[in-house]
């Protein structure tokens, strides 16, 4: 099973499109902009190879539809997604990627609390107002 690597292509730093960690393992990554299908990449590349999960960096760069797309990957493909990024910039205000996945894991936390009842209606109309 493979993992599929996702970056922002506004990101211009060295080693543009490749994801690398401070031990030194890199990997070439996908990148995203805008208009960019996340959902839909990563089930065509899941029906060709089996992915263990999505792994996307700088993700404070997610639009908020890219975030949802993200969550019904999770929710209903069951492929895991781990978004790493800034939470804000530097005068405090949150990126709109990361104010979305601040929302979506408050709606999560808040589900987990109330039972998966309320986990699965409340996604439901998440995902479903999400979807328009």
């Amino acid at each position: 099973m493979d993992v599929m690597l996702w970056t922002a292509a506004i990101d211009d730093r060295p080693g543009f499109g490749a994801i690398s960690s401070r031990i030194g393992l890199a990997g070439d990554a996908h990148r995203f902009e805008g208009p960019t299908d996340i959902h839909a990449e990563v089930l065509r590349k899941h029906a060709e190879t089996p992915l263990a999960c999505v792994l996307v960096d700088e993700a404070q760069f997610l639009s908020k539809d890219q975030v949802w797309q993200c969550a019904r990957l999770a929710d209903q493909s069951g492929i895991p997604v781990v978004c790493y990024g800034l939470r804000t910039d530097f005068q405090g205000e949150l990126f709109p990627g990361s104010a979305a996945l601040l929302a979506v894991l408050l709606l999560l936390a808040t589900c987990a609390i109330l039972g998966l009842s309320a986990t699965l209606k409340r996604s439901r109309r998440a995902l479903a107002g999400a979807a328009q």
